[in-house]
């Protein structure tokens, strides 16, 4: 991925106060040091999977909240960590442009 940054064509509010409480908790608590969110999605203690819900979500969020570094964080924990079939596609002329 190169330096080419997201274009943001949309005027959402700023997170409340609430959002930024939950937002910092998943970044501190369940969040790897790749951007990947844990979940118990295997009835194991000790289960940290990374389901693709969780960083289409949270890719959505830094959407929102106009947060490029999130954003690309998740974004490259998707492209990298999570099964190739999964990849994100990019396209030009996008809302959302990536090179």
């Amino acid at each position: 991925m190169n330096s080419k940054r997201l274009s943001f064509e949309y005027d959402y509010p700023c997170e409340t106060l609430d959002e930024k409480l939950v937002r910092e908790f998943v970044e501190k608590k369940l969040t790897s040091e790749y951007g990947g969110i844990f979940t118990n999605y295997k009835m194991e203690f000790g289960s940290r999977d990374v389901l693709s819900e969780s960083e289409g979500l949270s890719m959505l969020y830094y959407l929102y909240i106009k947060d490029e570094v999130g954003y690309r964080r998740h974004y490259v924990n998707v492209n990298i960590f999570l099964h190739k079939k999964w990849n994100i596609f990019m396209y030009k002329n996008c809302t959302m442009m990536m090179y």
